[in-house]
């Protein structure tokens, strides 16, 4: 398989996904949603719920994903798993604004010096 080149935008807000990767890889190959999900076994609506972040890669998913387009399964949990922290911690931020009294602080007594 031919290896490309992929040029995602980092914009605020905006993380390397495996669903990213995947409309790149079908813009690059011009096969539409319902396309991919016949090759890959599933609805076209769950295609376009994994496009847009409503519905997240599977291992099993994964790897019917790289049988069909080449694309690292390993690769593409990978991005999704970090995708999602990175959303998880964005929305942590938001919940706990600042520094508050939640938070516990070091005691010098327990502050451990080797």
């Amino acid at each position: 398989m031919t290896e490309h080149s992929y040029n995602y935008g980092n914009q605020s807000n905006q993380y390397l996904s495996a669903a990213a990767m995947l409309e790149e890889t079908m813009a690059y190959y011009q096969i539409t949603q319902q396309d991919l999900a016949e090759r890959i076994g599933v609805t076209q609506k769950h295609v376009s719920e994994v496009l847009n972040h409503k519905a997240y890669l599977t291992p099993q998913l994964a790897f019917r994903v790289e049988r069909v387009t080449g694309l690292s399964a390993r690769t593409l949990l990978n991005l999704d798993y970090q995708y999602r922290l990175q959303l998880a911690a964005e929305s942590v931020k938001r919940e706990v604004p600042g520094e508050n009294n939640l938070f516990l602080h070091p005691y010098e007594w327990s502050t451990f010096q080797g």
